[in-house]
């Protein structure tokens, strides 16, 4: 949108950017927050990443070498950011600009950031592995014996979790090998978060209920968390306090849970009318950011 101050203007005075189709991922840089989505006003799709300023409500475009399909997932990185295309690529960027991108084997499904490491899990049922600093490929992991769905990093880099169509989450140490098979859903796994602390796994499926592991020794510290949302998990986000955990669903509702209490601290029902949550990150302990098939993000006052 090109703003003007007078008629008689012959330039905008600004030009005013904005998703256009379902933002896929949030993720927040330097106090920025980060959306991933994608656009075929020209009839042909292209990636767009866009940089919004919190405070004044504007954005910015990210340029570069850029995606030529939609951007599936972002996180942000020391020394920028990492994003997943479904043009079967892994991006790098920095200052506003995708500077380099790397070649998957096939097309991701579910991506993962820690600080150097990102994991992807692909429609070959692989898991393959980045290291962020490198900006290059480090390993693919041998096809597993189940359907990967969804896939999440420890911020140390030394866990990783994959979920799959075999009900069960497969916790992978930083060698590859399996830690933990962590069996409690009756349906296929949906979504996998590290608390900040590392030492929390929150697993969400499409039977509607979050269960979250210890990762001292695999066990199950909180479970039957279920009777609020109405459909599938699609995603979570933990708070600052290693304690608050955010689930947002496919029935647009956002559940702000209380993992010391196991019972929710409140429900945004209808907070994406359109459809899905997406993605969820805390700013801090009571901002939560929430992005969705409505093209939207939105900031919450968590109490």
């Amino acid at each position: 949108m090109s703003v003007y101050e007078a008629v008689t203007d012959a330039a905008p005075k600004m030009i005013q950017y904005g998703h256009s189709k379902p933002v896929q991922c949030i993720a927040l840089k330097d106090g920025r927050c980060l959306g991933a989505s994608f656009q075929d006003g020209t009839g042909t799709l292209a990636g767009q990443l866009l940089c919004w300023d919190l405070a004044e409500g504007v954005a910015s475009v990210y340029g570069g070498e850029m995606h030529t399909n939609m951007i599936m997932a972002v996180a942000a990185t020391k020394d920028g950011v990492i994003t997943c295309g479904l043009d079967d690529s892994i991006g790098f960027g920095a200052d506003g600009m995708l500077t380099s991108k790397v070649a998957l084997p096939s097309q991701p499904k579910g991506f993962g950031c820690g600080t150097d490491l990102a994991a992807v899990v692909t429609v070959k049922d692989t898991l393959v592995t980045v290291s962020v600093s490198k900006k290059a490929i480090v390993a693919e992991l041998p096809k597993f014996g189940f359907e990967p769905t969804c896939v999440a990093v420890a911020s140390n880099d030394s866990l990783c979790a994959v979920g799959g169509n075999d009900k069960v989450v497969h916790v992978l140490g930083a060698d590859g090998k399996e830690m933990y098979a962590l069996c409690q859903h009756k349906d296929t796994i949906a979504c996998v978060a590290f608390s900040p602390h590392c030492d929390k796994l929150a697993s969400g499926c499409a039977n509607k209920e979050i269960v979250v592991w210890s990762m001292a020794d695999g066990s199950i510290l909180l479970k039957g968390l279920t009777g609020f949302h109405t459909a599938r998990l699609s995603t979570f986000a933990w708070a600052p306090d290693n304690l608050t955990l955010a689930s947002g669903g496919v029935d647009a509702q956002i559940v702000i849970w209380d993992t010391a209490e196991g019972k929710p601290k409140c429900k945004l029902p209808n907070a994406h009318l359109a459809g899905a949550v997406t993605s969820l990150v805390f700013l801090d302990g009571t901002t939560l950011l929430s992005a969705g098939m409505d093209a939207t993000i939105k900031t919450w006052t968590i109490a």
